[in-house]
């Protein structure tokens, strides 16, 4: 058409501005659709946005389509089509030139004809989209297998079944020790006759949350084993049951008992990877510990016990040493109840709030919630960045697909003349077929292999997202080249299929 055009004496730039003209619309048209998409999917983002990403921004400044937004995605739209109209214009558009020079040839082949000139800009831009997909889908793969690492890493309790709620005594009143830990005994035996409660425990903080207490060990005779230099150990005042209720195993010795009171000899059990930095190739179990400085003054406390560890930090985070100290023996402000239930957790958060304010109506009971739902919390940041980039992965999946499609398609409806001669001189269903398919992967091939190469050096700017992967894991790096050449492939075969029911005779009269 445009070497017609170009033949009867149109000029460069009514050439450009035909393109131009029906690119703009293009353009603008998915624009404004992609504006609509953005407009319905807003809400849906916010409510995926973990809360602890953004705060209260999204309440002082609600997240919405602005005049800003509009703007950049016009002025998007507006670049593309120009561009998309600017390339294949200048096929046939020369400066200061009544005719292109390759005008001739159009002309010869009058759309019969399959150059490499005429393909190489749309065979470009579909290795250009593969390679996109390439690297999109190495990231969206590797904080997939990172996800799933993650998922399963012990946090060192159980999480099913357990009821969390953090309880603080009235702000004026209760200020002896004593009375205050008579609060919460007695909120534990309360919670504790509740129907469907299998046991229930107190600790001064919960894992996931801020350590309350910390404390520098000594050991006696060996007061330079840790110094002042190194992190402070967490401690965790706890109550007879807690180990039980959430479910930290023991290990060695045993736990607290009603017999480790305020009179009684000062006790303390370490975690496990405390107790082997303290005592290697030992058994702490007998042992003295002493926390000079900061907090209790625990000289000659023995160790009656050692428990597993717990990921306090959240799962991706190591393992920190701590040790636990009787509730009987120490001081509680603000504390936190775990309840081990029989059935679904929230039933009882009622009851369990009733049950606190019997004891006081002054208390403070707030942030009533499934342990299992506090994990997940923890993971919501990172749950939505994977989110995010598979997203962002489908699309550009989807985008390379339609693009090896429309390309192989639009070929096939180049070549049909050439099609319908190959198959008068006895060419096969079979040979056609491999021929357009083979032409199409051959370009997929080369998208894959440099977007492999692409993201072998940019995955690693998710290096710090990723858990237990390495940034260029060769199995997610495979999958992925499978995966896009597989849809690449039905991409190809769908049109290439068309071609092969191209009737020879039918063909040939059509040109």
């Amino acid at each position: 058409e445009f070497a017609v055009r170009a033949a009867l004496g149109a000029r460069s730039w009514r050439l450009m501005r035909q393109m131009l003209t029906e690119s703009w619309l293009l353009a603008l048209g998915g624009g404004a659709l992609g504006l609509l998409l953005a407009f319905l999917l807003t809400k849906a983002f916010v409510a995926m946005t973990p809360t602890d990403m953004f705060g209260d921004i999204a309440r002082l400044s609600p997240i919405n389509l602005d005049l800003s937004a509009l703007g950049f995605t016009s002025i998007v739209s507006l670049l593309t089509g120009t561009l998309s109209g600017l390339a294949p214009a200048f096929q046939f558009s020369r400066p200061n030139q009544p005719n292109p020079p390759n005008l001739y040839d159009s002309l010869k082949e009058g759309g019969r004809g399959h150059s490499f000139q005429r393909t190489r800009l749309r065979h470009l831009l579909m290795v250009m989209e593969v390679a996109l997909a390439i690297v999109l889908l190495a990231g969206a793969g590797l904080l997939i297998r990172s996800f799933v690492k993650l998922l399963e890493v012990n946090p060192g309790y159980r999480t099913d079944n357990l009821l969390t709620a953090q309880v603080s005594p009235p702000a004026l009143g209760l200020q002896e020790g004593g009375r205050r830990n008579a609060f919460y005994r007695e909120i534990l035996q309360r919670v504790s006759a509740l129907p469907g409660v299998e046991s229930v425990g107190v600790i001064s903080h919960l894992p996931l949350t801020d350590f309350q207490l910390r404390g520098w060990m000594r050991l006696p005779g060996r007061p330079e084993f840790l110094n002042l230099d190194q992190p402070a150990i967490p401690i965790g005042v706890v109550s007879e049951d807690y180990f039980r209720t959430i479910g930290i195993p023991l290990r060695a010795g045993r736990v607290f008992n009603e017999r480790d009171h305020s009179e009684a000899q000062r006790v303390v059990i370490l975690s496990e990877s405390l107790a082997r930095s303290l005592f290697p190739n030992e058994d702490a179990v007998g042992k003295q510990v002493g926390m000079p400085g900061q907090g209790e003054d625990l000289s000659g406390s023995a160790v009656i016990g050692v428990v597993g560890d717990v990921r306090h930090q959240g799962l991706e985070r190591d393992v920190v040493p701590q040790i636990y100290v009787p509730y009987m023996q120490s001081e509680l402000w603000s504390a936190a109840i775990v309840i081990r239930t029989t059935s679904d957790p929230l039933r009882l958060a009622s009851a369990v709030r009733n049950q606190a304010l019997a004891v006081d109506q002054g208390a403070a009971v707030y942030d009533l919630q499934t342990m299992e739902r506090r994990l997940a919390a923890s993971m919501s940041s990172r749950r939505f960045n994977l989110l995010l980039l598979s997203i962002f992965a489908l699309l550009a999946l989807t985008l390379a697909a339609v693009g090896v499609f429309s390309v192989i398609a639009h070929a096939v409806t180049q070549r049909t003349y050439e099609i319908g001669v190959r198959m008068a001189l006895g060419a096969s269903p079979g040979k056609i077929l491999s021929l357009f398919i083979g032409q199409g992967m051959t370009f997929v091939a080369i998208g894959i292999a440099l977007g492999l190469a692409g993201a072998w050096g940019l995955t690693r700017v998710i290096a710090n997202l990723l858990f237990g992967v390495r940034a260029t894991d060769p199995l997610t790096f495979a999958g992925c080249a499978l995966l896009l050449s597989i849809i690449a492939l039905l991409a190809c075969y769908l049109p290439a299929r068309r071609a092969t029911k191209v009737d020879p005779m039918t063909a040939l009269r059509s040109e």
